[in-house]
């Protein structure tokens, strides 16, 4: 049974967006322990979920979104999980992508109104960082908190710093509950230079009896929201990741809609990253607007066949930007598993192949295989929305 509590969570970057170092770093702690038997008065908790919710974990997927500030860029949407789960007297979270591999883990606790941050690590495919916490205090929600929130970590060899610092906290009401909000300021700083390479601002919204309701942050150069689509127990989470496969998000090569194109990787199967690893984004190269207008153009709808549900295209972008191992998936409004009639698969992937112009995705100056997706809403046989 998924869990509807109306949270979001926001998880941002280092230096960038899509910087690969610390996805977690400025990760706002859920950090929801307490000794007491009952939290609905206590200063932090009682913004939470209830206590055996914490107790057997949950787990949240997001969307998260980047609006660019440049007209001339497209917005994107990026998929991710994050586990919560409380032992003893800590939170434990742990952060997934949208092919379910392990990407983070952040240990918080709470004393009083205050929220301190233990422990954080970054995880990819190549090394697990551990990040140094210089100033553990992350926020304070009965009070200003006068001493900033800092991390130390290295990117590309080179020594950097993350503080944050908090300028408010007030209440205010959300569709008549309860609620908390925090204002802060963060920077990045290059510690060889002292220089500080990035900054954003951010609001954050906890409703009572509901948890992290919703953020926005304003960069130099894009807006990111963060939007809640679900929550499920763990049980469930595990269920849809167990595919029995060291890499979840592999695509077997056998078993695709395309199995008997002569399409290649260039890197090794553990090498395939995620299509959001890179700056700028792995893409069509011809913008969103292109994408959809080539769907359109070429739907016909009564292939739908009056279908609702959402249905996905996982495939391979390979580092010359030819696209490879189509597999599909279908999906309720309750993000429980159904068929799609053969028809609409057929006709929907043929459209799919017709976008031949893609950008693979750069890690540090080579270009990598890269998984995408697209997700297509359908409601009463119509498209409703395409993401991402």
């Amino acid at each position: 049974m998924v869990i509807n509590y109306q949270r979001k969570i926001f998880l941002s970057t280092i230096l960038d967006k899509n910087s690969p170092v610390t996805r977690l770093l400025i990760l706002v702690a859920i950090v929801m322990v307490s000794c007491e038997p009952q939290i609905s008065d206590h200063p932090v908790f009682k913004y939470y979920p209830p206590t055996e919710v914490l107790e057997d974990g949950y787990v949240s997927k997001y969307y998260r979104h980047y609006y660019p500030k440049n007209s001339d860029q497209n917005a994107s949407t990026e998929i991710g999980y994050s586990k919560y789960k409380k032992v003893s007297d800590k939170i434990l979270l742990n952060s997934y992508n949208a092919g379910f591999d392990h990407s983070g883990i952040l240990e918080s606790r709470v004393s009083g109104t205050q929220i301190f941050t233990e422990r954080v690590v970054d995880i990819n495919q190549i090394d697990t960082i551990e990040i140094d916490i210089i100033s553990s205090i992350r926020e304070d929600w009965g009070a200003q908190k006068n001493e900033p929130y800092e991390l130390k970590y290295v990117f590309n060899e080179k020594d950097y710093s993350f503080t944050e610092n908090q300028l408010d906290v007030y209440d205010t009401l959300i569709d008549g509950a309860a609620a908390k909000v925090l204002v802060t300021e963060s920077f990045y700083r290059d510690l060889e230079t002292d220089e500080i390479v990035n900054q954003f601002k951010s609001k954050d919204i906890y409703v009572e009896g509901l948890g992290y309701y919703s953020t926005t942050a304003d960069f130099e150069n894009f807006r990111m929201e963060l939007e809640l689509v679900e929550q499920m127990p763990i049980e469930e989470f595990e269920r849809r990741a167990d595919h029995d496969k060291h890499r979840i998000a592999w695509i077997d090569p056998d078993k695709t809609l395309d199995s008997d194109a002569e399409f290649k990787i260039c890197g090794g199967e553990r090498r395939i990253a995620d299509y959001y690893n890179s700056t700028p984004d792995g893409r069509y190269i011809h913008g969103k607007r292109a994408m959809l207008d080539t769907i359109f153009n070429n739907l016909d709808e009564a292939k739908l066949l009056e279908q609702n549900g959402r249905l996905t295209f996982r495939f391979v972008v390979n580092c010359e930007g030819q696209t490879g191992r189509f597999i599909v998936n279908g999906y309720d409004f309750m993000y429980q598993p159904i068929k799609f009639e053969q028809e609409t698969i057929d006709h929907l992937y043929g459209i799919l192949r017709k976008l031949e112009s893609w950008r693979p995705v750069v890690l540090q100056d080579e270009s990598r295989d890269a998984y995408f997706y697209i997700t297509f809403n359908i409601e009463d046989g119509k498209i409703t929305d395409i993401l991402p």
